[in-house]
């Protein structure tokens, strides 16, 4: 049963991202722009291996290249951002998880989509800094912080985390 959603999550993401893709083009279009295909995919793959304790944290997938997986993929769940796709072989891609001290991400506040990016504190894995944010942004406890979708690494809008400090 697991295994049925997990397979039909991913066909409806997939879809979710075509429709986007087929507004942006709508959009486009008026401004004269050509647009392609949607640039995310989504794969269904099973974390193998995963570490949280260590200053660069790394998760292993079992999924890789034959499965179209390459590095600078963003990997996602159900809860938010995993991380980021370091290193690739035939059937595994070891991920550099965003508790790892050398990965940032593009991320904004959700309210008022001001940017900055989020980095590893390197000591508790739940908690993340996010900088560069403007000193006028309102920023309260509780604002939903999500990716900004300044890079092509994840979509803008999928879950971060939560302000619980400032």
């Amino acid at each position: 049963v697991n295994s049925a959603l997990n397979e039909e999550n991913v066909a409806l993401r997939n879809e979710l991202e075509q429709l986007k893709s087929s507004i942006e083009l709508l959009n486009r279009v008026t401004l004269n722009t050509a647009f392609g295909e949607s640039q995310f995919k989504y794969y269904s793959a099973k974390i193998i291996k995963n570490s949280i304790s260590r200053y660069r944290n790394y998760l292993t997938i079992d999924i890789g290249d034959d499965n179209m997986v390459s590095t600078d993929m963003g990997v996602i769940n159900e809860k938010g951002i995993v991380g980021v796709v370091d290193e690739v072989s035939a059937q595994y891609a070891t991920i550099a998880s965003v508790a790892h001290a050398d990965v940032q991400i593009n991320a904004k506040l959700k309210n008022s989509d001001h940017f900055g990016f989020l980095s590893w504190n390197g000591i508790d894995y739940t908690l993340f800094n996010l900088f560069d944010v403007p000193k006028n942004a309102a920023v309260a406890i509780g604002d939903t912080i999500v990716t900004g979708g300044m890079s092509n690494i994840f979509p803008e809008d999928i879950l971060i985390g939560t302000v619980v400090d400032y």
